[in-house]
């Protein structure tokens, strides 16, 4: 059994780091007689996995219901994300799994929050090119009335035709 200062060695993390994930985690840490945590190896290696999520940016909810339905070493309060009982003894290589599991899953929530705000989206920007086309359509038909007004200003005057029968 490792002291918290111990552990925190092992995993190159400062001992107030794992102190927070004990406290905000549900591992099982079981105290001494003096009241100071101790960590045995199945504990170790979920902080170590418990790193390696935190490493890859995963949130300590997500972490949480990783660790909910692995179980060993860990407290066992609530059931697993299949619904399950915790501390089933599944082994530390399961919560590996889980947890590419859980960042799977919160990556593909993501992409289906992204998509409907971009659907959304897709549908404003519709709207406003039909408004737009509208209104480019109603600017061209004033443009080329503008132009024609333009050419009958800027054409010569007409000749009468007995100027041009006689040639003055």
């Amino acid at each position: 059994m490792l002291t918290t200062r111990e552990a925190a060695e092992r995993l190159g993390v400062p001992p107030s780091t794992l102190k927070t994930w004990l406290s905000s985690l549900p591992i099982e840490a079981p105290t001494d007689s003096h009241g100071r945590r101790r960590l045995d190896p199945d504990a170790l290696a979920v902080l170590e996995q418990v790193k390696a999520m935190r490493e890859d940016g995963q949130g300590y909810q997500t972490i949480r219901r990783v660790i909910r339905a692995d179980g060993p070493g860990l407290a066992a309060d609530g059931p697993g994300l299949d619904g399950g009982p915790t501390g089933d003894n599944r082994g530390p290589a399961s919560f590996g799994q889980e947890a590419m599991m859980a960042a799977m899953l919160e990556q593909v929530s993501a992409v289906i929050r992204a998509e409907t705000g971009l659907s959304e989206k897709f549908a404003a920007a519709a709207r406003q090119v039909g408004r737009l086309e509208a209104e480019n359509s109603m600017l061209r038909e004033q443009i080329a009335a503008a132009q024609e007004k333009i050419h009958l200003l800027e054409a010569p005057p007409a000749r009468p035709w007995w100027k041009r029968l006689t040639g003055r």
